[in-house]
């Protein structure tokens, strides 16, 4: 039997010698997102997160455990209101200072094209927020916060393990930059910047989600609904590059005030 401070670490390799292996055949191919065949593998890819995590969940004797799992990701009460509104917040929050700032700095505003499409043609709106809900968040969260973090607390404060699993969160998603199409190839092509601002971003976020699941009884939907929103309101809001890395800044000084707070409460 597999030891409970081993098991993340299990699920780390699982997770990555699957999608790193599909992931790499469009790669080695040359073949572009757009390729049926390439759609398959990286939706493949994508959610071997979430379905390592429910088959390493799984397999525990523990029949507590089993169903506490499945309440944590179904159960919406266990999030209070004043939780849903920070969760629903956050994003759209702070790309508004990002914007703000980008705004006193040069006078310009985003576009905003996107936002003005779903308000001409509302009834896509929800195909849209249903496909950022599905591939992503339900797709990695049941995993990525469900059993990596709920194992790597057990042996780690949440600091480190929010620390550790933006580490792997953010290296799984490396073989996407390298498949013409994706939104990862696309920052990439853009600016090797924008390429380092994803990484850091990833880090901010692990935090911010964190902290929200542990405020919430160790809730899984949280984690989900966060990366949602990280996910839908930036692709809706689509900024341009120097408002990105205002929003990641931003998003970083979120996630350094939650530390220093969550510090000094346990200094005092």
């Amino acid at each position: 039997m597999i030891s409970t401070s081993k098991k993340h670490w299990i699920f780390f390799l699982i997770t990555f010698s699957w999608s790193w292996i599909l992931l790499l055949i469009p790669i080695i191919l040359g073949l572009s997102y757009k390729e049926p065949v390439t759609q398959i593998f990286f939706f493949t890819a994508g959610a071997s997160p979430s379905i390592i995590g429910i088959i390493m969940a799984g397999q525990s004797t523990n029949k507590a455990y089993w169903k506490d799992f499945w309440r944590r990701i179904f159960n919406f009460r266990q999030i209070s209101g004043k939780w849903y509104v920070f969760i629903f917040g956050i994003i759209p929050v702070t790309s508004g200072i990002a914007i703000l700032l980008n705004f006193l700095y040069d006078g310009t505003l985003p576009d905003f094209n996107t936002i003005q499409y779903y308000l001409l043609n509302p009834l896509q709106l929800l195909p849209f927020a249903v496909f950022m809900l599905v591939f992503g968040p339900i797709a990695e969260e049941i995993g990525w916060r469900g059993y990596a973090l709920d194992h790597l607390e057990k042996k780690h404060g949440w600091i480190s393990s929010s620390m550790i699993l933006g580490f792997f969160w953010s290296i799984w998603h490396l073989p996407m930059f390298f498949i013409q199409g994706t939104y990862q190839n696309d920052l990439l092509n853009q600016s090797i910047f924008l390429f380092i601002d994803f990484y850091v971003a990833i880090f901010a976020a692990s935090v911010i989600m964190d902290w929200v699941y542990n405020h919430n009884g160790k809730s899984i939907l949280a984690g989900i609904l966060v990366h949602f929103c990280i996910n839908f309101f930036g692709e809706l809001f689509e900024l341009p590059e120097r408002t990105m890395y205002l929003r990641t800044v931003t998003q970083i000084a979120v996630a350094v005030l939650i530390i220093k707070h969550y510090i000094m409460k346990e200094i005092t």
